[in-house]
């Protein structure tokens, strides 16, 4: 219900043969928003869109492995 920009950022830590990815998110709140997120499970808001998002980039980056590219 409310405009946003935040600033997405993607941390990439290499564990063996494995990689770890670590995705934040940050952003300005003005006190309604602050208020909001007081009250409301952010995790349960967001985090579903948070895996979402990283099984989509495992699953490419797993996928361009396989092609040797």
């Amino acid at each position: 219900p409310f405009t946003a920009t935040n600033s997405a950022d993607f941390v990439f830590k290499k564990i063996g043969d494995e990689t770890e990815v670590t995705w934040s998110m940050e952003g300005n709140y003005n006190f309604v928003t602050k208020a909001i997120g007081l009250v409301m499970n952010m995790e349960k808001l967001c985090g579903g869109q948070f895996e979402e998002g990283l099984a989509n980039m495992k699953q490419a980056a797993e996928s361009q492995a396989k092609v040797g590219v």
